[in-house]
């Protein structure tokens, strides 16, 4: 009777610890994750097309550099204004590529102040970008796309590091 106790305890260890339990709560723990794998793979049945670019354009002593990566038509990367004399920009930018269109959000600081501006590209190869001119917003003071002029702004390939 004293042991009943004991034997009880002992017993409900031993069917905690089984090996049987462990493989049950393993699988129970990769089958989710597995599952969710097979689940991204065919969502993502076409493959992967990656393309990555860095460009410069020269406007007197001022210059930006723009450099991103396309993935399928998800695009991100860096985009830098670096004008002469003064204080310059510099983000991330990050959007989507659509036939030969690019839509960003430009996402900078400048002076310790943070901001995004909307950009607007035209890839036509991987040696021709253009952009449409940023404006000045005479109600709010900041500048913006111009979105009813064209792609005048031209980008030149470059290398990865200049300034």
């Amino acid at each position: 009777m004293k042991y009943l106790p004991l034997s009880m305890i002992v017993l409900c260890l031993a069917a905690c610890s089984s090996p049987q339990k462990k493989a049950d709560n393993t699988d129970t723990v990769t089958r989710p994750d597995t599952a969710k794998q097979d689940t991204l793979k065919a969502k993502n049945s076409k493959p992967l097309v990656i393309s990555s670019y860095c460009f410069l354009h020269r406007q007197g002593k001022d210059s930006t550099r723009v450099e991103f990566t396309v993935v399928n038509n998800y695009v991100q990367g860096l985009m830098d204004w670096f004008p002469y004399e003064k204080d310059g920009r510099s983000g991330v930018i990050e959007g989507t590529l659509k036939n030969d269109t690019l839509h960003a959000v430009w996402s900078y600081a400048q002076e310790r102040t943070k901001d995004t501006m909307k950009v607007e590209f035209l890839l036509k190869s991987p040696t021709d970008l253009r952009q449409k001119p940023l404006i000045a917003n005479m109600k709010n003071g900041r500048q913006q796309t111009d979105v009813k002029a064209g792609y005048t702004v031209l980008y030149k390939p470059s290398s990865r590091s200049h300034r």
